[in-house]
Parts: structure tokens; C-alpha cells; sequence
């Protein structure tokens, strides 16, 4: 195994480069995000110590394309992750990437935010597959952790080079707050919950020959998920979830006798919920609610 992976690591690098390559000219076959790649897939795969080798040899491709770019701090965002779940805080620290600045991203860079998507949800099925127990808290929470980091990564890159609107980055700004729920952060899962529906709502009013039936549509007939799973490409379940976080929220205003504060968020949850009966009636009897 470990000759297998010196040999994919070297190969990788013996791909040909010429200097700098231009920004159209790099996409997902070039050598970096080969070997990017690679390194995800055995993230993936459980294999974290050939992630490690394939990571390191991406950032040394990195490094030769392009020092002054992007590609090497993304590259070392990636190995911080991976030497996390592999239990090695002290390499983690030494890849750390202080501040990275998204002006300078480029469209050749989108694939990156399917690939910390990846591993966002990798890291998120991981925390949940495991049992709540006092054994395994601490790598419930370790798990936790990567899936909010990959998570805000994904976010940073689709925030900076899709638009405001973007289907893709109201789905990401969902899944952010799916996992600020896990963590207890009632207050940022709001925030997010509300932006997603923002944005659904501002494609909605954009085109209005939108059918009923479309995806994008807030009052569209489609199934809502309630397991607490990350299913959220779509505003119905987005308003659904934005509802449930209102209540949570209103229970908690009650217990610290906030009753006015309570009454709001009720109120806000309701709206939502009278929203769904309408459409309901719309579509009785084939509506799937």
C-alpha cells in the first residue's frame, strides 16, 4: 500500500506543467485538482493517511502554478481538515491558513466548493452515524466541527463568484444551518434559514412564469423532510425548517417568560404553516403533505 501510494503521489507530480496556467485552461484535469481530487476520494474512502500523501502532493503542484494564487492556501484548507480527523492538531496548525481572501477567486475555482461540499457531508453523515454516548462525544463534536468548516469554505467560494440569488448558494446557506442546529446555535440558524428563503424568494418574484410545480416555487407540492438529514435543495423544506427553528425559538422565550418575544415567533410559524394549507387546498387531494 505504501509503494501504491508513493507512486500515485510521484506520478502525479511528474504530470507535465509549463509555468503558471491560465485561468480558463484550469479546470478539474489539471494536475492540481487531479490530485485534490484523489486526496478527497480517499478522505472519503476513510483512508486519511493516503489523503494526507495525495493532499501534500496537490499543494506541491500548487505551489509551482500558482504560489501567489489561491490554489495553495485551498489546497492547505483541505489537509487542515484531514489532519483534524486523522488526530494531528499540532500539522493541523501548521497548515493553517490565517485569512484567506476570496477578491481574488476566479471562476476556475467553483469546482472547489463541490469538493468542500464533499467532504462537508462526508463529515456531517460521520457525526450523525455516531451515537450520542459520552465515548463518542468528543468525535461527534470533531465531526461537527469539519462539517461546519468544509461547510463555511463551500459558502465563501459560491458567495464570492455565484450570484447573489444563486440556487446553489441558497442550498449551501441551508446546509450551514442544518449543522449551526446540531451545535445548538438557535440564533445562526435563523440567520441562515431567513437569508435561504430570501433568496428563494427574490428567484420567485424574478420570474413569474414560474409554474406551481416548479422546484423553485414556495408554495411547489413537494415532500418536506423532517429527519433532521441535510435535504434541503429546495424552499419548501427550507420554510419548513425555518418554522421549526421560530418554534424552537418561541420555547425558549417562554421558559425565560419572554411571552411578547414568544408571541412573535409563533406568529412568524404560523404564517409559514398558514402558507402550506393554502397551497394544500390548491392541490387537494393529490398535494403530498
Amino acid at each position: 500500500a505504501g509503494t501504491w501510494r508513493r507512486f500515485l503521489a510521484v506520478s502525479v507530480l511528474a504530470l507535465p506543467i509549463n509555468g503558471a496556467v491560465p485561468a480558463t485552461a484550469q479546470t478539474q484535469s489539471h494536475p492540481w485538482q487531479m490530485a485534490l481530487d484523489a486526496a478527497v476520494d480517499a478522505e472519503l474512502a476513510d483512508d486519511s493517511v493516503t489523503a494526507e500523501v495525495l493532499a501534500n502532493a496537490a499543494l506541491e503542484v500548487a505551489l509551482k502554478v500558482d504560489e501567489k494564487g489561491a490554489r495553495p492556501n485551498l489546497t492547505r484548507l483541505v489537509l487542515q481538515l484531514i489532519y483534524v480527523n486523522l488526530g494531528s492538531p499540532e500539522k493541523a496548525r501548521q497548515v493553517a491558513v490565517p485569512r484567506m481572501d476570496v477578491s481574488t477567486f476566479d471562476q476556475s475555482l467553483l469546482p472547489m466548493a463541490r469538493t468542500f461540499d464533499r467532504l462537508a457531508n462526508k463529515y456531517f453523515e460521520r457525526f450523525r452515524a455516531l451515537l450520542d454516548t459520552e465515548q463518542n462525544r468528543e468525535k461527534r463534536t470533531t465531526h461537527l466541527a469539519l462539517a461546519e468548516r468544509a461547510m463555511l469554505l463551500k459558502w465563501a467560494i459560491q458567495n464570492k463568484l455565484l450570484p447573489e440569488t444563486g440556487i446553489a448558494l441558497a442550498a449551501t446557506i441551508s446546509s450551514q444551518a442544518l449543522v449551526y442546529q446540531q451545535q445548538g446555535k438557535l440564533a445562526e440558524v435563523i440567520e441562515k434559514y431567513e437569508a435561504a428563503v430570501k433568496i428563494w424568494k427574490d428567484l420567485e418574484e424574478r420570474d413569474k412564469q414560474l409554474t406551481v410545480g416548479s422546484q423553485f416555487s414556495l408554495s411547489a407540492g413537494r415532500v418536506i423532510s423532517t429527519s433532521g438529514t441535510n435535504s434541503v435543495e429546495d424552499p419548501t423544506t427550507t420554510k419548513f425548517l425555518l418554522a421549526r427553528a421560530y418554534i424552537w425559538r418561541a420555547q425558549r422565550h417562554l421558559d425565560e417568560k419572554k411571552t411578547e418575544d414568544a408571541a412573535v415567533d409563533f406568529e412568524r410559524a404560523e404564517a409559514i404553516y398558514l402558507e402550506f394549507t393554502r397551497s394544500m387546498d390548491q392541490h387537494w387531494p393529490t398535494h403530498p403533505y
